[in-house]
């Protein structure tokens, strides 16, 4: 049998096309044994290569976080005073990458000490820091963060200071920002002008501008870069502006490793993620090319199916790849697509599955709580994570996963995030951003507003220094909401109560909960909440996992579990969900894949549009029906869909 060669071009080169298929028939007739020893020789044969840029094509579950720190450990050992920087953008893989760090007892504690992981805004949020800004942008020490719709509130007022009533919308400009492509129409820069002039009166960026300026910051002055070895993780989720900031930070750089897959861009809408980038690199004769073929995440069925669902229709440009499960042996079972006649028998099949596994979830429970695990059990996605489409019948959901979410990260309520306003300004009166999101919170007219902000931009003062009886009231209120946060003598409920005798407080007993929450014996009540990067994608997962989790398609990104439950697919409520992103649902699934189909859910007539090119060879096919909770076997993938037409049939039939 011939010997497949390691999957590294050192030249450049893209794989060809040809030569893969080759490859990918020999990898798949591979033992076991000699499956998982080519992966972990092919992974030391890039981890240890020396060319000066790889990039690493990597599907689910195929070990990047073993060829990182295999990668860390090389270049530290070869360059013992290197420092290595590891971005990515999911803040799950960020923590357990530096906790992976942490553990390794290949590095001692110095070397751990020259290796930083962050997310990529963090990054360029000390890069403008240190910085102040730049040289045609400056920016004052601490500068705030503008996050959620605080971002539209600022835009607004410097279309309000223009006159600018209909168009020129904050998407539009958020989009520009994104693509790092400010347009140069008159009206258009006179307003780019204007924001740029009240975020810096603010002293407030927002993320997509933070990165803007941090490669502008990094490019007059290089010695920012603290790093000569890179790590980018996710990379087919990058932008234009934050593929400029990269650029840029890398100038330098001794030797850089890229990973993503192209298949798995998430974010086109969300910051303009663009698979085109990554493809670019792949092009690019100077860096060299790499694969990870094997998936050790998920079992054979679950990595078939995927794989031939993901190269189905596969546009013309995407970067051919190899995916393989490490294990050539069929073992476990298919996956199962459920066909459901409405929710309730939806939500009872996934009660049932609870049920029959709760000494299983009690186990991982223990053990997340022992720290001895670290994934949940069992993933239930869905394209809502409120699952409205099911109606009523969600809240059965909920209290069957209730005893399980026992880690649910705390939610602070807007309350709280409000009195952290007014007690920010109380402490410093320059804060002008403080003070302007307390004059949304005083309900002062949009008009009033803009009066105010025009009169401290003319004279060029901080708002605190105009003579205005609104001015003397917040600064009066703020001063008395720090005088009961560091008051000792009150508990949290006497602190909530207190409060709400000074501003409008809408939730009492839930501020009363965070304040505790904000407090510990040593420090009292700690501002540590208001600059959180809560805008920097959609933070869905908990720090730490609990044995069932309850999340959004797209949130599942950096996530897996044994099992996994995909609710709502069917033609009508998986409509916006895209190819990439159930491919990456698909991929959670370390033991088990679900995939739930339910009849009478906004008007759902059958399964989605995705169905028909999964596999069946790697599907079995089930209906579930609450009435006795009876799940029978389906025979064919033409039978699934026929049960969901006679189904609809009947039900016609008893309306006539």
């Amino acid at each position: 049998m011939t010997t497949p060669r390691f999957l590294i071009n050192t030249d450049g080169s893209p794989f060809d096309k040809d030569e893969l298929n080759s490859l990918k028939s020999l990898l798949d007739g591979l033992s076991d044994g000699d499956r998982e020893d080519f992966r972990n020789k092919n992974a030391d044969q890039i981890a240890e290569d020396d060319s000066q840029s790889t990039l690493i094509v990597s599907g689910p579950g195929t070990g990047k976080s073993t060829i990182f720190l295999k990668r860390i450990e090389y270049w530290l050992k070869k360059y013992p005073t290197a420092k290595v920087r590891v971005v990515s953008f999911v803040r799950k893989l960020v923590a357990d990458l530096q906790e992976d760090v942490t553990s390794n007892r290949s590095l001692s504690d110095e070397q751990k000490g020259q290796v930083n992981v962050s997310t990529l805004h963090r990054l360029a949020r000390s890069v403008v820091e240190k910085n102040g800004g730049t040289t045609e942008r400056p920016f004052k020490a601490h500068s705030k963060i503008i996050v959620d719709h605080w971002e539209e509130e600022v835009w607004e007022d410097a279309k309000q200071l223009l006159g600018i009533g209909d168009g020129y919308t904050w998407k539009e400009m958020l989009e520009n920002l994104h693509n790092a492509n400010l347009s140069k129409e008159d009206r258009w820069s006179e307003l780019i002008t204007t924001y740029f002039k009240i975020t810096n009166y603010y002293n407030a960026i927002c993320f997509a501008d933070m990165v803007i300026l941090a490669a502008s910051a990094v490019a007059e002055n290089p010695e920012l870069v603290e790093e000569d070895f890179f790590i980018l993780d996710e990379y087919q989720d990058f932008n234009q502006a934050e593929d400029n900031f990269v650029t840029e930070l890398t100038k330098n750089a001794k030797s850089i490793l890229m990973v993503g897959d192209d298949d798995q861009v998430l974010y086109e809408k969300l910051k303009a993620g663009k698979a085109e980038l990554i493809r670019k690199h792949y092009s690019d004769l100077s860096k060299a090319n790499a694969m990870l073929p094997f998936c050790g995440r998920c079992a054979f069925h679950t990595t078939k199916a995927s794989s031939e669902f993901i190269n189905i229709d596969a546009e013309e440009n995407c970067i051919d790849k190899v995916y393989l499960p490490l294990r050539g042996t069929e073992e476990g079972s298919r996956v199962t697509c459920v066909a459901c006649p409405n929710p309730a028998s939806a939500i009872d099949y996934v009660k049932k599955f609870i049920n029959e596994n709760k000494e299983a979830l009690d186990e991982r429970k223990a053990q997340l709580e022992d720290g001895t695990k670290k994934d949940a059990f069992l993933l239930i996605l869905s394209p809502d994570k409120k699952l409205a489409f099911y109606g009523n019948e969600k809240d059965g959901l909920s209290e069957a996963i209730a005893a399980y979410q026992t880690t649910e990260k705390l939610k602070y309520g807007e309350d709280y995030f409000k009195v952290l306003t007014y007690n920010a300004f109380g402490n410093d009166e320059t804060n002008n951003f403080a003070f302007r999101k307390i004059l949304t919170y005083e309900s002062v007219s949009r008009n009033d507003i803009t009066t105010l902000i025009r009169e401290a931009l003319d004279a060029e003062v901080d708002f605190t220094k105009l003579d205005k009886e609104i001015v003397r009231s917040i600064t009066e209120k703020s001063k008395r909401v720090v005088e009961v946060l560091e008051n000792d003598e009150l508990d949290a409920k006497g602190k909530a109560q207190a409060i709400a005798t000074i501003i409008e407080i809408s939730d009492i007993e839930k501020l009363e909960k965070d304040i505790l929450q904000s407090t510990t014996e040593e420090e009292g009540f700690k501002v540590e909440h208001e600059d959180e990067e809560a805008a920097e994608l959609e933070e869905i997962e908990p720090s730490k996992a609990n044995a069932i989790e309850l999340m959004s398609i797209v949130g599942s990104k950096g996530l897996s579990a044994d099992h996994v439950i995909i609710l709502g697919f069917d033609d009508k409520n998986m409509g916006y969900v895209t190819r990439n992103a159930f491919y990456v649902a698909m991929t959670r699934a370390r033991k088990s894949l679900h995939i739930l189909t339910a009849l009478r859910c906004r008007g759902s007539s059958g399964p989605n549009a995705f169905f028909q090119a999964l596999p069946e060879a790697h599907l079995q096919f089930v209906k579930h029906i609450r009435t006795n909770s009876a799940t029978t076997v389906i025979a064919s993938k033409a039978d699934y869909v026929r049960y969901f037409r006679s189904v609809a049939h009947a039900r016609n039939q008893a309306r006539q």
